[in-house]
């Protein structure tokens, strides 16, 4: 082949492979890049609570992404835990009758691929501005809190622990002292996520307790925590 007609060649060559990455370069302009799977990363909140005293205080727990609190009512957001070395949030209970106290657990309590580990309990007494481990360090994944109505010691947490393994910290807590030490209910060590104690309902009447697990019906909880009084 004469050399001028292989520039020739290459020159059209040159030119198509221009003019399609300048079509493909329209074509794709106007996407956005975004998560498709295996499973969604962000934009999971796994907790909302407000205070009572201030409604335009809002927390917002991020399954993956920390936690953040709104002084207007929604309008804007603030992280205020991204100094912790755990950002996956399961849990957040605000005392009411005193709501400079907030209590977060760690790790999201929806067992999936992308759920995010906790590194225990933590406590705020400044409405979230500084946080202090209040215990649970092995827990990794806490579901529930709930706190006594009028006695700011007395906190109960549902813990879901390791998903996929066998864990010690894991069952009904309570603390008497405001978190400085924890008794266990349930005395079992389960390696299953069945039998976890994920929901939490305390009875304002007379403070009783009432809790449930993820994958069976009240009824059917074992008799050491089926209705009592844990108050």
């Amino acid at each position: 082949m004469k050399p001028g007609l292989l520039w020739s060649f290459l020159g059209i060559a040159l030119t198509g492979l221009s003019l399609g990455a300048q079509e493909r370069s329209t074509l794709f302009e106007s996407m956005r890049a975004r998560e498709i799977g295996p499973a969604g990363m962000s934009g999971r909140v796994s907790d909302v609570e407000v205070s009572l005293v201030d409604r335009n205080i809002v927390y917002v727990g991020a399954a993956t992404g920390g936690l953040f609190r709104s002084e207007n009512g929604g309008i804007s957001w603030s992280p205020i835990f991204d100094d912790q070395d755990a950002l996956g949030i399961g849990a957040i209970a605000v005392f009411q009758a005193n709501p400079d106290i907030v209590w977060v657990g760690t790790g999201e309590g929806n067992p999936r691929n992308s759920a995010g580990v906790g590194r225990g309990l933590f406590k705020s007494i400044d409405g979230g501005d500084t946080w202090q481990l209040m215990g649970l360090r092995q827990s990794e994944r806490i579901h529930r809190i709930i706190t006594h109505p009028t006695d700011p010691d007395i906190v109960y947490v549902g813990v879901l622990g390791p998903a996929w393994s066998d864990g010690q910290e894991r069952g009904l807590y309570r603390t008497l002292d405001g978190g400085r030490t924890w008794d266990r209910f349930s005395g079992r060590t389960l390696a299953v996520v069945s039998q976890i104690w994920s929901w939490i309902l305390l009875i304002p009447i007379n403070f009783s307790l009432r809790c449930g697990s993820s994958e069976e019906s009240p009824g059917s909880l074992p008799p050491e925590v089926k209705d009592q009084v844990y108050s």
